[in-house]
């Protein structure tokens, strides 16, 4: 009788094993996601999480976003007509994104900065 009773309930463990073994497969490539991309943004994980969290609410694709960044630091950067350009744009809407030393600054301060330039060039009437 024991036995018996034991028996149907080997499927449900079996399933919940099952069930709890996706959940930890499924955090911990969260997990690994998260840290790639704060890596990746040179943010702390914490940082990355709420990012992802934040382009996630607002319908967005965190990793569009990182090459979207990724490409405009690389622009910044770079000594050619196209990098000037860039860096005249910003600097009219008062966007910097290096630091005094000229290293670019993290991810998040980048944001900050484009957020308030973009406002800025709105309240201006650019873009209109």
């Amino acid at each position: 009788m024991f036995f018996a009773g034991l028996t149907n309930k080997k499927p449900a463990v079996a399933a919940a094993g099952f069930g709890l073994s996706a959940l930890v497969k499924d955090a911990a490539a969260a997990g690994d996601n998260i840290y790639r991309l704060s890596q990746r943004m040179h943010i702390s994980a914490g940082e990355a999480g709420n990012l992802s969290r934040i382009m996630s609410l607002t319908g967005g694709d965190v990793t569009s976003l990182s090459t979207a960044m990724m490409r405009l630091d690389k622009s910044f950067t770079s000594a050619s007509t196209e990098g000037e350009k860039t860096r005249s744009i910003l600097a009219a809407v008062g966007v910097e994104l290096t630091n005094a030393n000229g290293q670019l600054l993290p991810i998040n301060e980048q944001l900050k900065g484009l957020a308030a330039g973009y406002k800025k060039a709105t309240e201006a009437g650019y873009g209109r």
